[in-house]
This record gives C-alpha cells, structure tokens and sequence, in this order.
C-alpha cells in the first residue's frame, strides 16, 4: 500500500467505465423510506438541522442501502412461515399496495409500519416476524390475530421482495471468478460495511475489511490485499479511504455502495491504481436518483454530505430543478 501526498485530490483514469446498476426498494421498505422522508422535508422548512443531518439523513442514506441498516431483524425464520409471494393473488397484491404505501396502515400485532409485509386471506396485514411470534404460541395457531378467523399457510401471502443491493452486489462479484480477480467496494458507512463483509463471507467469498474503526484488526488487509492471488474482495469506508490517503495498487473491480457527489466519486475510484471497471448501485426512485443528478457545480466541495439550502431543497424536493 503506498500513501498518496496529503490534502491533494487524486484523479482517475478518464477511460475507466463507469455502469449504474439499479436496485428497487421493497413494498415495506418504501413505506419506511417515504416516512423519514416526508420527516426530513419538515425538518428542513423548520430548519432543525440538527434533527436533519443527525438522524433523518443518515438513516435515509442507510436504507438505500440495506433495509437492516435502519432496522435489524433476526433473519431466523422456521420453515414452516415461509410464505407463498403475494403476486400470485393479484387481489391481495392490490390491496397490500394501496394500505401499505397509500393508507399507511399499521401491523396489527406491534402497531407500527410494517417489515417485510404479509397479508392473510382475510385481508390482514403484519410483519412477518409478528406473525412468526404469533405463530410460535401454540394458543395462537390456526388463528388470525386480528379477527381470529382460521388461517393456515396457505391462507397468508408475503410481499414480493426485489435482489436488494447486496444481491446485486454478490451476482456482479461472481460474474468473474477467476483466480486473479479482484474487487474493491467502497461505502460510507461502517456499519453497512461489517454487514456487507459477513454476509459476503458467509456467502463464500474471500473478504478483507479496512476501516478506521478497526484499524487494529485491519491495518494490513489492503497489502494482503495486493499481494492475494484471488479472487478476493476488499471492503473500505469512505472517510478511511480519504483520511489516510490510501493508494491501492492492484488491477481490479470498483463498487460503489451507495450514491456521492461525482468528485467524491473521483477520488475513491483513483484510489486505486488500476481499475478495471466501476459499478455505482443505487437505489432507484429515491434520493440517491437526485445526488447523481446533481450539477457539476455543486459537486466540487470536500465535504461527504450536503450543507448547502439549494441543494438540500433539490434532494428533498423542495425545488425541482438545480
């Protein structure tokens, strides 16, 4: 690994190919999304910044990302609960759109937006893992926990669940699997970093993780990193990536996790010394659409996150154009 001269922006290679993969949010994910965004919007026109970049933005940038970004579920679900997809019943499909998204109705069971929906014959609605602890009460089988009708399996139908980024992310890293590949995947956020590497490794994949937060545990990943055979997969944040300068040197794979102003975008793909290609994967119809859509002027700034009105009245749409 070698270290890039303090306080001076990298450029990448002009001819590196840049693709946008395009991810779709859940039923129930966008329901969570459109209610932290309709949050941000007020916190914005009262101008409650502190509100806004602390928690609202963070938490909209995260489940672009990953829905368990913003809500951890244990994904230990028995069996005997999984769910026929509600898109072989047009009826039921129809009706958990419109009181999902439109009603903004809640889950019957622990009173609040829906995750990962599922809606029953009788028309309705709880999260699957209400519905598994429902379930898991021998007193309670057979019985619907709204209106105690008989309800069996086959009587309830789960949301239709898109590849999420991660899968998008595991289905492009496998395209080449030969033993020189290699791949670097950039995100902000540390969190989303940890999950995304035990979720990769859990997968098979050979991963390394450099982070500042555990810089103990990762300081030689990026030279193990280079000096790997392959195919492997190296996992950076992108404060630690600017902070320390790092340069790695290594033909391979670029993915970007998650939206950022072309300049950014720049400088974490110079990175490194000789990629291959670079994949954006974006959450499509949400406010990673509008950060890549974002002027040129407003892009050239070092800052990671936005501070500008103008700007922000664009992403939350406040002004249509900029």
């Amino acid at each position: 690994m070698e270290v890039s001269p303090p306080h001076k922006r990298r450029k990448h290679n002009k001819d590196v190919k840049f693709t946008t993969h395009f991810a779709q949010l859940s039923l129930t994910t966008r329901a969570h999304y459109q209610t932290l965004f309709e949050e941000s919007r007020i916190c914005f026109t009262e101008k409650n910044y502190k509100e806004l970049f602390l928690r609202l933005l963070p938490k909209l940038r995260k489940i672009c990302i990953h829905f368990k970004l913003y809500k951890f579920e244990n994904d230990l679900v028995p069996l005997q609960f999984e769910q026929q997809d509600v898109s072989t019943n047009l009826k039921l499909e129809s009706i958990l759109t419109r009181r999902v998204l439109q009603e903004k109705v809640d889950c019957s069971i622990c009173l609040s937006t829906p995750s990962h929906a599922l809606i029953t014959r009788c028309t309705h609605i709880f999260c699957r893992n209400c519905i598994r602890k429902w379930f898991a009460c021998a007193r309670n089988k057979g019985l619907c926990p709204y209106c105690r009708g008989l309800l069996t399996i086959d009587d309830m139908f789960s949301e239709t669940r898109p590849d999420t980024k991660l899968e998008i992310l595991m289905k492009l890293l496998r395209q080449d699997t030969s033993t020189n590949s290699k791949s670097v995947i950039f995100t902000r956020y540390d969190d989303a970093l940890c999950y995304f590497h035990v979720h990769l490794h859990h997968a098979g994949f050979n991963c390394l993780i450099y982070t500042t937060k555990k810089l103990k545990y990762c300081e030689n990943s990026i030279q193990k990193f280079e000096n790997s055979d392959g195919p492997v997969v190296l996992l950076v944040d992108f404060e630690t990536a600017r902070r320390k300068q790092i340069l790695i040197n290594a033909e391979c794979r670029v993915f970007l996790l998650d939206a950022c102003r072309k300049s950014i975008e720049e400088e974490l793909v110079a990175r490194v010394t000789q990629p291959v290609s670079v994949s954006r994967l974006i959450s499509e119809n949400t406010i990673e659409d509008k950060i890549l859509s974002l002027d040129e002027t407003f892009t050239e700034t070092d800052t990671l996150d936005f501070y500008d009105d103008q700007v922000l009245r664009y992403l939350l749409d406040e002004d249509s154009t900029i």
